[in-house]
């Protein structure tokens, strides 16, 4: 039986017809991916989501059956939901196509002599944000050349090339 409807079965035997019937109901559980993105970059974390309602989610080919998914590298993904009545039914494949990262300005640790302030440049392929964190967050500068403050102990900057789709990884540099 390949879709719904009602069945019919007939049998003779010692010339007594039995006939009885069955009604099959094609599931109409559906299973869907939803994402804000299918693109990730180096680092990130892609959500996908599958529909609501469900009493089982499994993700083909891994081992985790909630119904979000975190994702962290390219592929191909697909779910499948169960209802309460038992019918399951896959989602189409949700493709996750990764972006290449900028690469990461370089730069050259610097010594100078405390209560000195330094002018320290850095090359890159684009913009490059300066920070005074390692994980990044609201930029001090952003340039080629930074003039510090006035430092009086060994200090640290962090530096990351921005790019509108995949920024680089932060490097860091020693004053």
């Amino acid at each position: 039986v390949t879709s719904g409807g009602t069945y019919i079965c007939q049998i003779t035997d010692c010339g007594v017809t039995t006939i009885d019937s069955v009604v099959i109901v094609q599931s109409t559980t559906l299973s869907l991916i939803t994402a804000t993105d299918s693109v990730i970059c180096p680092g990130d974390t892609l959500v996908l989501t599958g529909n609501p309602g469900m009493v089982a989610y499994e993700w083909i080919s891994l081992t985790s059956t909630d119904p979000v998914l975190y994702v962290t590298n390219p592929g191909t993904y697909i779910l499948q939901t169960t209802d309460f009545d038992g019918c399951f039914g896959f989602s189409e494949p949700f493709v996750v196509t990764a972006l290449p990262q900028a690469t990461a300005p370089t730069a050259t640790d610097t010594t100078i002599c405390a209560g000195q302030s330094i002018s320290v440049s850095a090359s890159g392929p684009g913009a490059i944000a300066w920070y005074n964190s390692a994980t990044g967050g609201t930029w001090i500068y952003v340039g080629t050349t930074y003039t510090t403050p006035i430092i009086s102990k060994n200090t640290t900057y962090y530096l990351q090339t921005i790019d509108p789709v995949c920024s680089s990884p932060i490097v860091d540099i020693n004053i």
